[in-house]
């Protein structure tokens, strides 16, 4: 039993020596393997901040400044360009402002269209006579509403029961020369009357139009048509064709200023403006001269039951408007001189 336990005893005493003299080795050995595993884990990153994939056995690292990308080449210099011309609506050209609206020479009223015989700029002794003859017997009224003021408007007022069944009709004048630049009329019609006969006269006397709709749409037929344009410069030149502004739809953007009586007022907010610096630049509205015909339909799209016609010279109505704000200036200016020279004059009582 002693020899047995004496063998073990050394055995065991001769296996930790062993131990004891390997584990410098054993631990020396380790630090190839890690540095390895390092190199590996290192080749990893570089190849992920490179191709941009993720090592199939571990987390994206995050790239370390990464090198910056190369600046984009930059777009060739764009050659110069017309700019648009100015738009008061879709397709509505307006030329510069500086454009003139005065005609080369006098209005010839004669050259330019007309209701019921009453051309624009025609002066307004001529007028009256024709207005009389349209209805005989009806009585015209003039119309001014400020005794400051001359002669603004004339109208004529007629309801009888034979067909038409009533026909009211205003003229207006400028205030400085006393000539015709709006004409408005409202005609009913009892019994109604074909929509194809009223066209066929307005084309016949006012030539084909500048523009037509149906309510705010183009017309696919005539039985269509509720509305009609022709636009004519100061020459009597019909202008063809039209854009029309989706805005105001009408052609070009350009509108009568009101019907019968109210062009007065919109005369008379014109001139004010201009006297106290608010003149609105000028467009291509200001050089034309618009017919306007309204068309109500009757019983049916074919007839008419009543129409409405507007005749109105933006470009009189501008140069006048223009025209009487200078003079009502001067005539202040001319009235505060006469005042401080007659209190200059005048003795004091003592």
């Amino acid at each position: 039993m002693k020899h047995s336990f004496g063998i073990a005893r050394r055995a065991s005493l001769l296996t930790g020596a062993l131990l004891f003299l390997m584990a410098p080795c054993v631990q020396a050995q380790q630090n190839p393997f890690q540095s390895l595993t390092d190199v590996i884990n290192k080749a990893k990153q570089q190849l992920q901040q490179k191709t941009g994939t993720t090592p199939a056995n571990g987390t994206p690292a995050a790239p370390a400044n990464p090198a910056p990308s190369a600046p984009a080449p930059s777009a060739p210099p764009s050659s110069p360009t017309t700019a648009a011309p100015a738009s008061a609506g879709d397709n509505v050209f307006v030329p510069p402002a500086e454009q003139a609206s005065k005609p080369a020479g006098p209005l010839d009223p004669a050259k330019l269209m007309d209701i019921a015989g009453i051309h624009i700029g025609m002066p307004i002794a001529q007028t009256v006579p024709i207005l009389e003859k349209i209805h005989p017997g009806t009585k015209v009224q003039p119309d001014t509403r400020s005794r400051d003021e001359p002669m603004a408007a004339y109208s004529v007022s007629l309801y009888v029961y034979h067909p038409p069944p009533s026909d009211n009709i205003w003229v207006n004048y400028t205030f400085d020369t006393l000539e015709v630049y709006s004409v408005s009329r409202s005609v009913g019609y009892l019994p109604q009357i074909a929509k194809s006969v009223l066209l066929e006269a307005l084309r016949k006397k006012y030539g084909p139009e500048t523009a037509a709709l149906s309510f705010s749409a183009p017309p696919k037929t005539d039985n269509d048509i509720t509305k009609m344009w022709w636009l004519s410069d100061e020459q009597g030149n019909i202008i063809h064709p039209a854009n029309m502004s989706k805005y105001t739809y009408t052609p070009y953007g350009c509108a009568p200023k009101g019907f019968g009586y109210d062009v007065v007022t919109s005369y008379r907010t014109a001139f004010r403006d201009v006297q106290n610096g608010k003149l609105p630049a000028e467009t291509f509205c200001d050089s034309t001269i618009i017919f306007y015909v309204e068309i109500e339909n009757g019983s049916d799209s074919s007839l008419v039951g009543n129409t409405r016609s507007f005749l109105f010279d933006s470009a009189l109505f501008r140069r006048s408007t223009i025209a009487w704000a200078h003079h009502l200036d001067t005539q202040a200016q001319e009235q505060q001189q006469k005042a401080l020279q007659n209190a200059n004059q005048a003795k004091p009582n003592l």
